[in-house]
């Protein structure tokens, strides 16, 4: 909504419960988005719903935002679907995946009581140039608010990046990944933290004005 203002265009959403989204009728249920944006969660409940909607987005050429869970199921779709990385998933979901994909933070997995030992507050981000991620910030260094345990598995980065979705926001100290995207997509793109966390009427997050923005131009092909 706040993007929405800063373009002068009413948002229309339509909220769709990733449950109800299967292969037989993903094409049925999103073929009227301008936009997909898959949101933040916890937990398996809907996962597979969410990475039927993404590849849609994917292959359709349908402006995508993934956020935090959203971007980890993005990852997850990915190696599936073009890595062709066989039962590839988060071990929050799938403990004995042959491809973790997603994975717990070293530093959390000798961790038993949760919650405020997640990954919480601002962190630095740097943006690599010429990527939509820098496009969108004007900068190659921001702070965005985190909220989580488990990250982008930087061991299997390069088969990403030899396959098309590269990492264009990392943390300088952890090397951790951030953001990704897809150059080839003409809007993809998944942010581990949480933007709707810095977005006010005033001054609407920079993520959501491209989103709206790549929405509006795919609304007119």
């Amino acid at each position: 909504m706040h993007a929405g203002a800063s373009h002068e265009c009413r948002v229309s959403l339509t909220f769709i419960h990733s449950e109800d989204v299967t292969q037989e009728n993903v094409r049925e249920t999103l073929q009227n988005c301008s936009g997909i944006l898959v949101a933040p969660g916890f937990g398996h409940r809907g996962i597979e719903g969410k990475l039927v909607t993404i590849q849609y987005a994917r292959e359709q050429k349908i402006p995508f935002l993934g956020i935090c869970l959203g971007m980890q199921c993005a990852v997850i779709e990915f190696a599936q679907n073009v890595l062709n990385f066989q039962h590839a998933h988060s071990t929050e979901m799938n403990r004995k995946t042959p491809y973790p994909v997603i994975d717990i933070m070293a530093e959390q997995k000798n961790i038993a009581d949760t919650g405020s030992t997640m990954r919480l507050g601002g962190f630095v981000c740097e943006i690599k140039k010429r990527t939509l991620a820098h496009k969108i910030y004007q900068t190659e260094s921001i702070i965005e608010r985190h909220r989580h345990r488990y990250e982008f598995n930087n061991a299997y980065l390069q088969n990403f990046e030899n396959a098309g979705m590269i990492a264009s926001g990392r943390n300088p100290q952890t090397n951790l990944v951030e953001i990704v995207e897809i150059p080839q997509h003409p809007f993809f793109i998944g942010v581990q933290f949480h933007p709707e966390y810095k977005s006010t009427v005033v001054k609407p997050h920079p993520i959501f004005e491209a989103f709206i923005k790549a929405a509006l131009v795919h609304q007119k092909l």
